[in-house]
This record gives C-alpha cells, structure tokens and sequence, in this order.
C-alpha cells in the first residue's frame, strides 16, 4: 500500500508542478542533487482494530523541498507551501480509490521545508474458508476390483 501511495504522490506533486519539472526523490541522493527538488520519506504507520475484522491503517509521510535560493528559502517555500495544501489533501491511487488528508503540518528548518502529513486507510479483512469437496466413490468392490456403473465387466 505505501508504494501505490508513493506513486500517486509522485503523480499529484507531477500534476501539481508541471511547469517547473521538479526532481522527485524517494531514497537518499548522495550525488548529483538538482534543486530545487523534493523528498518523499514513509515514516512509521501503525494500524488500529476498529470493529470485529474492520481495520484503520495510518500511513505517515514526509515530504522535504529543498529551494534553489538559499540565501531567502523561506519566500521561495511560502509559495510551495500553499501548493501543496492543495496538491496532498486528496489523492487518487492506483486502483481508483481516493483517500484524504486530514491534517498537514509544514514548517522552514535550516532553508528546508518539511510538511508532514498521513492518510488513514480503513481495511475490511475477509476470513478465507476453505471448503473441502467431499468425493463420493461410485460403484461397489467385488473381490478387490472396482464394479464401474457405467461399464459392463464379466
């Protein structure tokens, strides 16, 4: 479930800052860094039990801008933060399914901005039956020998 949520996110930031074609990370660059870029880090989620086999799953993200202009990130991430309020409320994976953000926290620390954020998932879990087809052996035994219905044996 992360990896198609990480995909949308990709896809919506994409739709989002079609202009400006900024790179999008998901593992650490150690070479080669364009900025302005963005990050997207899973963080730890948890799961809850709600009602008998129905579950609620929470992802937690965060997602990293780095600004081209280091001497003044914080107009430059002013304007990126009203973006992505938009740009992570909602977001469509995958199979069609839409989920929703509830809450996005973003703060500027050291001229990178940071905004974390998660999407709860409710999940039904269905109990699979295993269901055993009994065989009926059709035909009688006569001194060791099946006796076929549908055949004539002498």
């Amino acid at each position: 479930m992360i990896n198609h949520i990480i995909d949308a996110l990709i896809k919506s930031l994409t739709n989002y800052f079609r202009d400006e074609k900024y790179p999008i990370y998901t593992d650490n660059v150690e070479q080669g860094l364009k900025k302005p870029c963005f990050f997207i880090f899973s963080l730890n989620g948890n799961q809850k039990r709600k009602f008998g086999n129905r579950y609620e799953q929470y992802y937690p993200f965060l997602i990293q801008y780095l600004p081209q202009d280091e001497s003044e990130p914080n107009i430059e991430c002013a304007e990126i933060i009203s973006v992505l309020f938009e740009c992570l409320e909602q977001l469509i994976l995958s199979d069609g399914s839409i989920i929703q953000t509830f809450e996005i926290d973003c703060n500027v620390v050291n001229g990178v901005l940071n905004c974390t954020f998660g999407y709860f998932i409710p999940v039904r879990r269905v109990k699979e039956e295993v269901l055993m087809m009994k065989q009926k052996l059709k035909g009688d035994v006569n001194n060791g020998w099946q006796k076929r219905k549908n055949r004539n044996w002498k």
